[in-house]
């Protein structure tokens, strides 16, 4: 069953990455700010694949950021040179790591970047299984909780709920090894799952909710399942 939201998505300010590199939790651990960056590096490479090259003038603009200093450009740019995912089929016997820059510059404004050669394919003539995102509507994201949400469910696309125990949802959002949260579950809902839900209902296509499940899993905590329709 379809929710009654209007789905508009804006193609021109759109990116595209392989199911294989949506499901492999690039954003894990990123901030909202270096995932936006990342982002906003695909967006670039779609537009034009040859130049790799993007003024910061345009990324404050694209998300609507304040002051976005050369420190903080440093230390995201940092984060982001070390990305890395891997395709892992064990039962298979197979696994591949990739990298996904060889290298980052900045000088003076301006972004120039250099993708590993294994990254492309998985953003460049993607023509099936793919997952779009609209920049316009994960620039309104407050929270990195929300995109990391986001872009879990479009990557899981046909299902209309998913199971996750509190671990698998503290790993979602890249902070199970925050003391606070493992601790006390209130805190999770409040300051992370329930926040993202409020913002993806708020401003995409999907209607999320989630109802608690009196099973306990087998690393005794109890799960949740995530329900949510699309436009």
């Amino acid at each position: 069953m379809k929710n009654n939201k209007e789905q508009t998505i804006d193609y021109e300010s759109s990116i595209r990455k392989s199911n294989e590199l949506s499901m492999a939790k690039l954003n894990h651990g990123l901030t909202l700010n270096q995932m936006q960056l990342l982002a906003y590096a695909i967006y670039s490479t779609q537009k034009d694949s040859k130049r790799n090259i993007f003024n910061k003038a345009s990324f404050e603009q694209k998300f609507g950021l304040g002051e976005y200093r050369t420190e903080h450009a440093n230390e995201d740019t940092k984060k982001l040179y070390e990305l890395g995912f891997a395709t892992v089929n064990l039962e298979e016997d197979e696994f591949d790591y990739l990298r996904v820059f060889q290298r980052i510059t900045y000088k003076k404004g301006i972004f120039s970047f250099k993708w590993a050669d294994d990254m492309l394919p998985h953003i460049l003539e993607l023509k099936d299984n793919y997952v779009m995102t609209d920049l316009s509507i994960a620039a309104k994201f407050k929270s990195s909780f929300s995109w990391t949400l986001y872009e879990y469910l479009k990557a899981h696309y046909g299902y209309w709920h998913k199971e996750l125990s509190k671990k698998s949802l503290m790993r979602l959002f890249g902070i199970e090894n925050v003391k606070s949260y493992q601790s006390n579950t209130s805190l999770l809902k409040t300051k992370a799952l329930n926040l993202a839900i409020d913002e993806i209902n708020q401003y995409t296509e999907f209607e999320v909710w989630y109802k608690r499940n009196k099973i306990r899993t087998k690393d005794n905590g109890i799960s949740n399942t995530l329900v949510y329709r699309k436009a």
